[in-house]
């Protein structure tokens, strides 16, 4: 089990915003907050290098974090959305790969992100280049800063080679966590009452391409 303990994050603000989309895109019962493709820069997340030569940018119409040897990276949207009901789901259309060593080829997507002064911690759904999943939270005030929830599993059809789709849901008092439509874990949303504060995340060693995210309200 491979553990980092250095993270960069992206200062991109934004603003809160209700993105317009395709009819057949929005599903019954929910309000889209926020939803890009990435295919062209909405000037909404980071862009360029930061400390330990980590990079977040535009290639190629997606959305591009590359980890660096000594440091992860994460990339956020830093609007505290607080949906009417309560219940909401963040999604997002992932491809990660290594550039060296394979244990380090991960990413995913972040939420509940809090930053106080050089203190931070996030949870994350991440899928591994090699075909596996996890559930994991962060946390620097801790000894031992990462907290697996559910350790490396495989399954959920995951593709080695292509995107694949992660999905949190907050409903009923309850978090669901899907990988490529399929149901892999729940659990009680005390302590993550809220899935707001959510981005993107780069192992070290690894670049992430993402090509889809999207933020949505329901009913």
């Amino acid at each position: 089990m491979t553990k980092t303990y250095n993270l960069i994050t992206s200062p991109a603000l934004l603003l809160f915003i209700l993105v317009s989309c395709k009819k057949d895109d929005v599903r019954l019962g929910e309000t889209v907050l926020y939803e890009t493709d990435f295919s062209k820069n909405d000037e909404k997340w980071g862009v360029g290098y930061s400390a330990g030569d980590t990079y977040y940018g535009y290639e190629n119409g997606v959305y591009v974090l590359k980890g660096s040897a000594t440091m992860a990276i994460t990339s956020r949207v830093s609007e505290d959305f607080a949906p009417s009901s309560g219940s909401m789901y963040v999604e997002v259309s992932v491809k990660p790969t290594y550039f060296s060593d394979n244990r380090y080829g991960h990413g995913g997507l972040i939420w509940n992100f809090r930053k106080d002064g050089t203190d931070l911690s996030f949870y994350a759904l991440v899928i591994s280049q090699s075909g596996e999943w996890k559930i994991t939270r962060y946390n620097s005030k801790s000894s031992d800063p990462w907290e697996e929830i559910v350790d490396w599993s495989a399954g959920a059809n995951i593709n080695i080679s292509g995107y694949n789709t992660l999905k949190v849901l907050l409903k009923d008092g309850k978090v669901y966590f899907h990988v490529n439509d399929q149901e892999v874990y729940s659990m009680a949303a005390t302590g993550i009452a809220t899935i707001n504060r959510a981005g993107l995340y780069a192992n070290r060693f690894s670049i992430v391409e993402v090509n889809h995210f999207k933020i949505a309200s329901l009913q």
